[in-house]
């Protein structure tokens, strides 16, 4: 179906995110230990951001989880080019839990907004429920999951855990690359070229992929700003 394969490829351009997202953190030292609370463990303690270095990627994950709710807010936006090129821009935050999300796909819906209880695609100029048994509710599905699994913390974690390692591969004044030994991988398919750009501060400033999805060879290209700031989320649709 030409409007869901258009859907999910709009969603997927974050899923070279997700993949990469990761991308390291900085380590923090815990805590010293108390006689009554034990020591705080720091999911990044001993890794290192230097040419050379190589992250297990189940260490990767549980480090990247551990900043990215720390820093709790980010803005991405990206572009996935297969038949043309598509770009798309989302603001996410994890407490409180809210996505928005805005492509410039010709099909509906064009844009999605998620919190913890509800669900929204524009169809034209009007917000549908996920939930109102509107018919159009149904051609949110790809979209919402895809987003959901993009933007997703522990979604995050799972898939830097799916590559082997994570290897420092050089640097450059833009930050830090690093690259996976085996790919990782999304919904059964293994992301090829994946390569993701970090900050000093560890946390992600590009990332690019390759993967093929509903047969179609795809390059997902996502830029991070703004991590920790307030964001200007647009207003939630009236129930």
């Amino acid at each position: 179906m030409p409007g869901i394969r258009r859907a999910t490829a709009v969603a997927l351009a974050a899923v070279a995110a997700a993949v990469l997202l990761a991308a390291c953190t900085a380590s923090l030292p815990a805590p010293a230990p108390t006689a009554s609370a034990p020591a705080t463990v720091d999911a990044c303690d001993g890794l290192q951001l230097e040419v050379g270095s190589v992250i297990p990627g189940p260490k990767l994950g549980a480090c990247v989880e551990e900043r990215m709710r720390a820093a709790n807010t980010f803005h991405a936006t990206g572009t996935v080019e297969n038949d043309k090129a598509r770009h798309n821009t989302a603001l996410v935050s994890f407490d409180p839990f809210q996505i928005s999300l805005d492509t410039d796909d010709e099909d509906d819906p064009h844009a999605l907004i998620i919190t913890d209880d509800a669900t929204w695609g524009l169809f034209g100029q009007e917000w549908v429920s996920a939930d109102s048994g509107d018919p159009r509710a149904t051609a949110m599905t790809p979209l919402t999951l895809l987003t959901l699994t993009t933007y997703s913390a522990g979604s995050v974690a799972e898939l830097l855990s799916s590559a082997d390692a994570w290897t420092v591969s050089g640097s450059a004044d833009a930050g830090w690359t690093l690259q996976p030994g085996t790919p990782p991988s999304m919904l059964g398919v293994a992301l090829d070229g994946a390569a993701l750009t970090v900050g000093d501060d560890w946390l992600p400033t590009r990332t690019v992929a390759t993967g093929t999805f509903d047969a179609m060879a795809t390059t997902f290209t996502q830029d991070y700003t703004d991590w920790g700031s307030e964001l200007d989320f647009p207003p939630v649709p009236a129930s």
